[in-house]
């Protein structure tokens, strides 16, 4: 979620009250959690290319990414809210001073439909990277600005993927599907450093039972987990210098979300190596307790941690190998 004019810590304050995160201390890195991420990196990696894939159609995309989901997890509808919609809203709020009643306006302006029907953009990005745009707005009274985002629901814009469509472009698609579950309600996942858990873990799902895709996709997350990590290192350590060679805008928030996706892609790494190594029943059991999150029954901290997946549990460079050995 992106904020205008605002600190790290009201940053912190922000995303708790629109996503539901519990209140959380800024995670550093630790010395086991440095040894786990230095061990991995020096793990041998395999032989592989990105090779380019070829060509396939959007509608093609929509239908293989139905088509996992739906052997997978049961998806449940979500808001949508269109810019020119969302302006005349915020046209009317602006003159409204109850939090309440603002809200209220907001919540009854989106149009419930099938996540698949969340607006689509292939944007000019990397190859294996897609985003997931909330419909937000600002208001200049801080403390009324957080009561109505603890009151309003979350609405989505669009779903940005790549513009080179290929069979990369399926698990981009359901990472930010799973996104739209999960972020549609509120507390579901209650721990900001799970964030990307689910998602991480149900487009590296995907790659597994596609194998043209899976090396290429474990090591993007690998690679992606020691460059967050790397930046944080540089960060912790005050080595600015060192720092504004890698990424020149790297500040307290970028820390606070680079660590999100390091610890995630941990605990995505731990929990899809229980499920690759059960058996069908545990596989079962994995998707059951994860639609219980999709459904709002259950936090997701409380599914993971039922399956022994925690930050101490997934600080374990044996993870990673056996992933890459798949």
């Amino acid at each position: 979620m992106d904020f205008i004019q605002v600190t790290p810590e009201q940053r912190i304050i922000l995303n708790n009250a629109f996503y539901g995160f519990d209140d959380f201390q800024k995670r550093t890195l630790d010395l086991e959690t440095i040894k786990t991420v230095c061990d991995i990196s020096e793990l041998e990696m395999p032989d592989y290319q990105m090779v380019e894939l070829p060509f396939m159609k959007k509608k093609e995309v929509k239908e293989k990414t139905k088509a996992f989901c739906g052997s997978k997890l049961l998806f449940h509808n979500v808001g949508t809210l269109s810019d020119s919609r969302a302006f005349r809203v915020y046209k009317k709020a602006a003159k409204l001073d109850d939090p309440d009643a603002i809200a209220k306006m907001y919540n009854s302006a989106a149009k419930i439909v099938s996540p698949f029907k969340v607006h689509l953009d292939y944007e000019k990005t990397c190859v294996i990277a897609g985003s997931l745009t909330p419909q937000v707005f600002y208001m200049e009274d801080f403390d009324k600005f957080i009561e109505v985002l603890k009151k309003i629901n979350v609405y989505f814009k669009r779903i940005n993927l790549p513009h080179v469509v290929s069979e990369f472009s399926v698990p981009c698609y359901i990472h930010e599907l799973v996104h739209t579950q999960l972020k549609s309600q509120k507390g579901i996942v209650d721990d900001y450093y799970d964030d990307e858990v689910l998602s991480i873990f149900m487009e590296l799902l995907y790659a597994y039972e596609h194998k043209e895709i899976y090396t290429a996709a474990i090591m993007n997350r690998v690679n992606c987990l020691c460059r967050k990590f790397n930046l944080m290192y540089l960060y912790q350590n005050q080595d600015f210098e060192e720092l504004a060679k890698e990424d020149p805008v790297f500040d307290e928030v970028s820390y606070l979300d680079a660590g999100k996706y390091l610890f995630s892609i941990l605990k995505a790494f731990k929990l899809l190596d229980i499920y690759i190594g059960g058996n069908y029943s545990v596989k079962k059991e994995i998707l059951i307790h994860m639609q219980s999150v999709l459904d709002g029954a259950k936090c997701l901290s409380e599914q993971l941690n039922y399956f022994g997946v925690n930050y101490e549990s997934s600080l374990d460079k044996e993870v990673t190998k056996r992933l890459l050995t798949k």
